[in-house]
């Protein structure tokens, strides 16, 4: 187990913790994502930047950042994943980057959400992104359009999504929320789920 934290990158082993930070070869102590790579190793998203650890790493060697051509916002949690194709994508807050093909530098991509900050990021059902925003959620393939998806004045931010087949499950400012893709440009059916007991925003 996995745990980011503003003192380091905690492993859990089923036994004891461990924090690795500088002095370990992270390039900041305050890590935001962390996930596994489909071609081995891992990607790290930090206050400092992004950057990969190789599967043959060794605790203490240099995880170097990799360059970045235009950085604009802060990066955060919940905004960094490897699509089923292998494309790696991270956004800041108003940004978004797909990582190069020899995943020495992010690229920057245009998307076209004026005003509109990036909370959450995901692969959606047909393969397309799904970007969470301050102002409900978007679909966006790269040399398209983003298309909202929860009607185009949602009054919710989006902060974590999850997607189980064609269903996509959004923890949002105002409640739990499902949608149900139908494709095409249909917008999703979507539907509040009545948590109680506990917060409505998460």
């Amino acid at each position: 187990l996995w745990v980011c934290t503003s003192e380091g990158l905690v492993r859990f082993d089923g036994r004891e913790f461990r924090a690795f930070g500088p002095e370990q070869g992270l390039p900041s102590r305050h890590v935001e994502d962390f996930i596994a790579s489909r071609r081995g190793g891992f990607w790290m998203v930090t206050e400092e930047g992004v950057c990969r650890i190789p599967a043959e790493s060794r605790t203490g060697d240099a995880c170097r950042l990799l360059d970045i051509d235009s950085r604009q916002g802060e990066f955060q949690a919940d905004c960094l994943i490897e699509s089923s194709t292998g494309t790696v994508w991270v956004a800041t807050n108003h940004a978004l980057y797909r990582v190069s093909a020899g995943a020495r530098k992010l690229i920057q991509v245009q998307v076209d959400l004026t005003g509109l900050e990036i909370q959450s990021l995901t692969e959606g059902p047909a393969g397309n992104l799904l970007l969470g925003t301050g102002n409900g959620l978007y679909a966006w393939r790269e040399g398209g359009k983003a298309r909202p998806l929860t009607g185009s004045n949602a009054q919710f931010g989006v902060n974590q999504m999850l997607v189980e087949g064609a269903r996509i499950w959004m923890a949002t400012t105002a409640g739990l929320y499902r949608l149900d893709w139908r494709g095409g440009d249909a917008l999703p059916a979507m539907e509040r789920i009545p948590t109680p007991g506990m917060p409505t925003a998460f």
